[in-house]
């Protein structure tokens, strides 16, 4: 008497098994049954791509996506930008091309995120900056810039061109880059 009728272990003392209780199961936990990917049409993920690449090329879009840049769309990089090694010398090139402004404006906008994430190591949210995408290896000198990500025109896809499905993302582009767009269309 005076105890809780739950399965106990077999000192007769401590409570197991159960969900409410120290060390139990847990009371709803991700399923394995379910889908977490969706599948799309190939064709349709190919319109979607090419419709994202066309709005990267439109001011009034990327203007609309809120980026910061000077002279017309789109911009492209000589072959030679692929082989820096210096974050200075992305920053130099950014500063001459007059994207620069929209990589300090991401870094601006870094927050701390509300709610659990912040534990969960998703702490910080920030907003996206430029993409440059390069012929073949993904330019790693400039990783480390705030809200840029780069990317090989082979691994190219529509979540970096259109981030939370809003087109026109401010790209920048290598020459090579655009010679293999050419042959993968």
């Amino acid at each position: 008497r005076g105890v809780a009728q739950v399965p106990r272990l077999k000192n007769g003392s401590r409570v197991a098994r159960v969900p409410q209780a120290t060390g139990g199961r847990a009371a709803h936990p991700p399923k394995v049954a379910k889908i977490l990917v969706k599948e799309i049409n190939r064709k349709e993920k190919q319109k979607a791509l090419r419709s994202a690449i066309a709005a990267s090329t439109s001011q009034d879009l990327v203007r609309g996506r809120g980026h910061l840049f000077e002279g017309d769309l789109p911009l492209v990089f000589e072959d030679r930008f692929e082989e820096v090694t210096r974050t200075g010398d992305v920053i130099a090139a950014l500063s001459a091309l007059g994207v620069y402004a929209d990589v300090e404006r991401a870094k601006g906008s870094r927050k701390v995120r509300a709610g659990r994430g912040t534990m969960r190591g998703r702490r910080y949210k920030q907003r996206k900056s430029i993409l440059i995408v390069t012929g073949n290896e993904p330019l790693r000198a400039a990783r480390n810039l705030a809200g840029v990500d780069v990317v090989a025109v082979n691994q190219l896809n529509t979540e970096l061109l259109a981030p939370g499905t809003q087109a026109g993302r401010l790209t920048v582009w290598t020459e090579s880059a655009i010679r293999r767009l050419e042959e993968f269309s």
